[in-house]
């Protein structure tokens, strides 16, 4: 559980990043389709378009590594988590994974309407 909290951390923060850089971009557009507008200032608008493109291409493709390499190292512990859950050793002398075996006959019944105390050991 510890693994998916961070792991939806990992992805919050990276969506929270996305959304900040595309809200970044939308206004640097704008105001970029402002200044290609006006004949004065055509060029610093082509060139505040260059810049966002390369800026922000940048940053999201840290932002995708980042989160990449996080995601991987989660992973590794599923991957180890799953080889100890597969591991036949937690079970001794109990052959290759098996589990240990039942001793229910033991046991009275567990219904609630027949009178005796459920889950008592059977009298003999």
């Amino acid at each position: 559980s510890g693994n998916l909290a961070l792991c939806a951390v990992a992805g919050l923060a990276f969506y929270t990043l996305l959304a900040g850089i595309i809200a970044k971009l939308i206004i640097a557009c704008t105001a970029a389709t402002a200044a290609i507008g006006s004949v004065i200032f055509s060029e610093i608008g082509a060139l505040i378009f260059v810049e966002e493109g390369v800026v922000n291409t940048t940053a999201i493709s840290a932002a995708l590594v980042t989160l990449g390499a996080f995601l991987s190292a989660q992973a590794q512990g599923m991957i180890s988590l799953h080889g100890e859950a597969v591991d036949p050793a937690g079970f001794p002398g109990k052959g290759a994974g098996a589990w240990p075996t039942s001793k229910t006959h033991l046991f009275n019944d567990a219904t609630v309407a027949d009178g005796d105390a459920d889950w008592s050991l059977k009298d003999e």
